[in-house]
């Protein structure tokens, strides 16, 4: 809980990675079948990268409980048995998890704060269908708000399980950024999302899954000075 990283990047990752891939710029990322999936990625510390940088837990389960910071980049929770990344773009990484954990302990979770404002944050997760349950769980603070140059965008992603958010998702700013939280299960949210515009129009929240719901005191504000936004909200995953 008291360390401190500041970094260019990170990647920290219980998955694999081939020394001919590493050395060719190929961030494939995969489980060996021959060690268990027991293996967990937390964070309880201070995790800060630069402005335009990225940080990215992956493994069968990540989590994060203390804070994580990448204005202008990105910051990935993910969960798989093969994660891939592309860091050869913008600062806005692409991250993709192509195979299924098939791990006790599976999904990615939220309890502190991950925050990129101008840039964007992703909790996603591939889960083995007979381990149903909430794959993506947020009861901390998202935040990606919008700053002058650019709007940010929060993806909350579970395929094999369900996602729910009972926390803050923050994308406010000049204009309104956007929100996406989806599963292939239910999606229920019963906490606050934020994708007002103080000076411009509102932003886009779209609440999808086979079931998706808003409960407790879940609050969505898309509203804009100049306009309001979208909130989608419906089973059409």
């Amino acid at each position: 809980p008291t360390a401190s990283l500041n970094v260019a990047g990170l990647v920290a990752s219980t998955l694999n990675i081939r020394d001919d891939d590493f050395l060719a710029g190929r961030y494939a990322f995969s489980r060996d079948p021959n060690s268990p999936a027991t293996a967990s990625v937390i964070n309880e510390g201070l995790i800060r990268a630069r402005d335009g940088g990225y940080v990215v837990l992956a493994g069968d389960y990540a989590a994060n409980r203390g804070i994580v910071e990448a204005r202008l980049g990105t910051v990935a929770l993910a969960a798989g048995s093969k994660v891939t990344l592309d860091l050869q773009g913008d600062s806005l990484i692409n991250l993709a998890v192509n195979e299924k954990t098939v791990a006790a302990l599976a999904g990615v979770a939220n309890s502190g704060a991950l925050n990129a404002d101008g840039g964007r944050v992703v909790m996603t997760a591939a889960v083995a269908r007979d381990l149903a349950g909430s794959v993506v769980n947020n009861s901390g603070v998202i935040r990606a708000s919008s700053t002058v140059a650019k709007g940010g965008a929060i993806y909350l992603v579970g395929d094999g399980g369900d996602v729910s958010s009972s926390g803050s998702l923050d994308v406010s700013g000049a204009h309104g950024g956007n929100v996406t939280v989806q599963s292939t299960g239910t999606t229920l949210v019963s906490g606050s999302v934020d994708a007002s515009g103080s000076a411009g129009n509102g932003g886009t929240v779209q609440v999808l899954g086979q079931y998706a719901g808003l409960t407790g005191n879940a609050n969505i504000d898309a509203s804009g000075t100049t306009g309001g936004g979208t909130v989608l909200v419906g089973g059409d995953y």
